[in-house]
């Protein structure tokens, strides 16, 4: 109980907090999680993202939330492209309303472990899976409290439950109404369809995923340095499609009745020196698998140089490089 009263408290703070808009940048996009790279949301206009790679042992939560007593690991690598562009004059009505963000990545999951009950939790099989992905996204400010984006993605996967083509969809709203002060609302609809197998005559429907997150975030500048503070919490929680299961409808009800439930805390800081450095970290309070993660960037010549490490619970942690051109 008194673990949940401090979790409200930190919730509660940001409505105290000096109030602050939503800056001119289109933030449609940074609701969604639809880039291989964590940074481009960080720039006011254009970035682009020529490398990435990561690397990682990490656990599969959507299948883990969809088997029972079965853990699945497995050391993965990923290289990707993304391209960002905010604040795209199309039209006079819609001038610097809208953004688009275009991705393309390989994800290697290399050998994976299925792995049995706990305490018996030896290796039962192994087997290996790769994706190819292309996404497009999509960002709209809808007025200066409002905005909203859509992802489509095409994966072409070889995996131990199947191969072939899957599409997947992700929509996400993000509202800032001006009587909360500043405080940042979102929600988030990912893996929406859902995920289906195109190159088979049976479907393979995978859980979609629903995240409900509300944050405040302000700055503190000193000449050339810009401070910045995130705090807030957020819920996710993953619909399982099966067909012996309870109905997609069903499960989303459920989802906002488990909210309580599965809040998480996060609490992060960045530095900004001159626009051309970076440093960030943050930490996770709740039963997320990531408990923290630190950064830093550097920008030479219009060139981005950037490196992550993500601390997660008991499987180790991920490694995330990037080079990237700032347009």
């Amino acid at each position: 109980m008194k673990y949940k009263c401090i979790i409200v408290v930190i919730l509660l703070l940001p409505l105290f907090l000096q109030p602050e808009d939503f800056k001119d940048v289109n933030r449609g996009l940074s609701v969604l999680e639809i880039n291989t790279s964590p940074i481009s949301s960080t720039y006011d206009g254009g970035y682009g993202t020529i490398f990435n790679f990561v690397s990682s042992l990490s656990d599969n939560p959507a299948i883990l939330s969809n088997i029972e007593n079965l853990g699945i690991k497995f050391n993965h690598y990923e290289l990707g492209f993304d391209m960002r562009m905010d604040d795209i004059i199309i039209s006079k009505n819609m001038a610097k309303n809208f953004g688009f963000m275009l991705g393309i990545s390989y994800f290697d999951g290399g050998e994976i472990e299925l792995r049995g009950e706990i305490p018996e939790d030896q290796p039962i099989a192994t087997a290996n899976f790769s994706d190819f992905i292309v996404s497009l996204s999509g960002g709209y400010r809808i007025y200066k409290e409002l905005q909203v984006g859509i992802t489509a993605k095409i994966i072409s996967q070889y995996a131990y439950i199947y191969s072939g083509i899957t599409s997947s969809f992700s929509g996400g709203v993000l509202f800032c109404p001006y009587i909360l002060k500043g405080v940042i609302i979102s929600f988030e609809l990912d893996n929406f369809g859902p995920t289906m197998n195109f190159g088979e005559s049976d479907k393979i429907l995978q859980p979609s995923r629903v995240k409900f997150a509300i944050g405040r975030r302000f700055d503190i500048k000193r000449f050339e340095s810009n401070i910045g503070v995130s705090i807030g919490g957020y819920s996710k929680y993953y619909i399982s499609t099966d067909s012996d299961s309870l109905s997609f409808m069903e499960s989303f009800k459920n989802t906002f009745i488990d909210i309580p439930k599965k809040v998480n805390c996060k609490i992060a800081v960045d530095y900004l020196y001159d626009g051309v450095l970076n440093l960030r970290s943050s930490y996770v309070i709740g039963g997320e698998n990531t408990i923290a993660s630190f950064g830093a960037g550097l920008i030479v010549r219009k060139i981005r140089f950037d490196y992550s490490y993500t601390l997660e619970k008991d499987t180790g942690g991920s490694n995330r490089f990037s080079i990237g051109i700032v347009y």
